[in-house]
């Protein structure tokens, strides 16, 4: 290990190389998160309401188990047990061009876009952020937060499983003031949701119908726990231009299907807590003029 890391420290591409090479990995384990996570949710939820059976692929219709592990990842469309080196991240999709071997039904081009992007971040991350816990912390963190924009905006969905162990990582990471002390990330924690459950209230009351998520609320939180309060209103402020920019794209190319539509905001929650990870006080000067 110390060797390792010692080579890491003399050779910093031997680090982004290597982050690089894992973040292709996981970005290949994170389209498998992207895809079966809300499945294994929604089939919880009929669960509890007495509809199905344990783990139950609700679009195949079968009862075999369905986790992140089981079964072997395959066609959506014919079912086609894909092989290892149909699983190569990004380069199968280009072989195969970008088309299942067996009934040539096109492949969404969003699982190399996921893998590629898992890829350059993990780059970036390695390049801007200190070696050690932090720049491991820092990439579960963007992978996560990948994995989190993706669903949500496939589903509309902030998985609970995801969002609550992060709060309890960021407070967990901030004992021994990792990114900001205990106080400011249990504080960050706290603000993080009461300030978005309370816009959720706001918005309700007024409007009379539902505008933020309480996932959104639980990813905000999470935000405030690995970087403390100062940071909420960074990325707060990031995550509303972000959203409103993206309301407006849609509606500007899309006129005619804007009304009564819900957006996903947690992609733009997403985006801005991982700029704040990488610029951290550089954004809050550029935006604020001040340091917090």
């Amino acid at each position: 290990m110390y060797e390792l890391t010692m080579l890491f420290q003399h050779y910093p591409a031997t680090l982004w190389f290597t982050s690089g090479l894992v973040g292709l990995v996981m970005g290949s384990f994170l389209n498998v998160v992207i895809y079966r996570l809300p499945i294994m949710i929604e089939a919880e939820w009929n669960r509890n309401l007495d509809e199905t059976v344990n783990h139950v692929e609700i679009t195949a219709g079968t009862t075999k188990s369905f986790n992140l592990a089981v079964p072997k990842s395959a066609c959506p469309n014919c079912k086609y047990e894909l092989s290892k080196l149909d699983n190569i991240p990004v380069i199968s999709w280009l072989v195969l061009g970008g088309q299942c071997r067996n009934c040539k039904t096109d492949i969404s081009i969003r699982y190399p876009t996921v893998e590629l992007l898992t890829v350059v971040l993990s780059v970036i991350v390695a390049m801007t952020v200190p070696s050690g816990i932090t720049l491991i912390s820092s990439l579960i963190l963007t992978w996560c937060l990948i994995a989190l924009t993706a669903i949500d905006f496939d589903k509309m969905l902030l998985p609970d499983r995801i969002t609550l162990p992060l709060i309890w990582c960021g407070l967990f990471l901030n004992m021994n003031s990792l990114w900001v002390g205990p106080a400011d990330a249990i504080a960050g924690a706290i603000a993080g949701y009461l300030v978005l459950s309370f816009t959720r209230w706001v918005f309700e009351k007024v409007f009379k119908k539902d505008g933020l998520g309480y996932g959104d609320a639980k990813l905000f939180a999470a935000l405030g726990a690995w970087f403390g309060w100062q940071s909420l209103l960074v990325i707060l402020s990031l995550s509303t231009a972000f959203g409103f920019t993206f309301i407006l794209l849609v509606v500007y190319s899309n006129k005619d299907k804007i009304q009564c539509k819900l957006y996903p905001f947690g992609p733009a929650i997403a985006i801005s807590g991982w700029l704040y990870m990488i610029l951290g006080s550089q954004l809050t000067q550029i935006m604020f003029g001040v340091e917090f």
